[in-house]
């Protein structure tokens, strides 16, 4: 690079010095034409004409072929932007969809959390009953689960209403009242045809039924057509005959069902 531009400057100098030197040989070889040094220099002026003419074409060839490789080197680059861009472009792209799968992906988790919850819900349920199997075969193994609850059935004895009452209450329990039209169904298919105690009566308030269990107003009443009456004006005490309830005396025997419990 340094050589070409030794040359340049050289081919500038001589082309002024051409150039100044034409001028006044212009003039000088109408003067002078027999000077040896006019002579010479007439003889020079194509030669460096010819020099001065290739320089330039030279410079301006250099500059053509830098030109060019700078506009290659920029458009080098314009291609690496814009690949770098593109892949930029994908990587957003990339992330956006990764973001629309994280909704999914909390879904699943919280629906496997459901579903192992309800495993779990399921198993404690198994094992409550289990636990609940046990414990009434140890403290109430006379009695039987019907529906819900724990109930004792007596068939063979019957027994006036108090003598129920006290038998009932010998075995932990109570004599039995019904809660609702379920469990009346589930209770009458575990019975034959006699007629069994309740412990729902009206002895204290002839206008209410109460249950013996828990001394509240019993939730649930079915009468059988025309009861209750008081036909005997005594029959304060309720009966179950044929899955339906009758007001009986009180004094008179019938069997026993008994309950476990004193929710009703």
């Amino acid at each position: 690079m340094f050589k070409e531009a030794i040359s340049f400057s050289i081919v500038i100098l001589a082309w002024t010095s051409y150039g100044a030197q034409a001028k006044s040989l212009d003039a000088d070889l109408s003067t002078f034409p027999q000077d040896p040094a006019n002579k010479l220099m007439v003889k020079v002026l194509p030669l460096l004409d010819h020099i001065a003419k290739q320089s330039k074409c030279n410079v301006f060839d250099d500059l053509d072929t830098t030109l060019e490789v700078k506009q290659k080197d920029i458009a080098d680059r314009l291609i690496a932007i814009q690949k770098q861009q593109k892949d930029f472009q994908n990587t957003i792209a990339s992330l956006q969809e990764s973001l629309k799968k994280i909704p999914e992906v909390f879904e699943r988790k919280e629906n496997i959390q459901k579903d192992v919850q309800a495993k779990i819900e399921t198993q404690q349920a198994k094992l409550m009953d289990t636990v609940s199997e046990i414990y009434n075969k140890v403290f109430w193994p006379k009695f039987q689960r019907i529906g819900s609850r724990l109930f004792y059935i007596d068939s063979e004895s019957s027994r006036d209403w108090f003598e129920a009452g006290k038998k009932c209450r010998e075995m932990g329990g109570y004599i039995a009242s019904i809660k609702d039209q379920e469990e009346l169904v589930a209770i009458t298919a575990k019975l034959d045809d006699k007629r069994y105690w309740l412990g729902i009566n009206n002895r204290d308030n002839h206008e209410i039924y109460v249950s013996e269990a828990s001394g509240k107003k019993n939730p649930f009443l079915k009468w059988r057509p025309k009861e209750p009456n008081n036909a005997k004006k005594n029959e304060y005490c309720v009966e179950l005959d044929n899955g339906g309830m009758n007001d009986h005396p009180c004094s008179e025997s019938r069997y026993l069902i008994c309950q476990s419990d004193n929710e009703v």
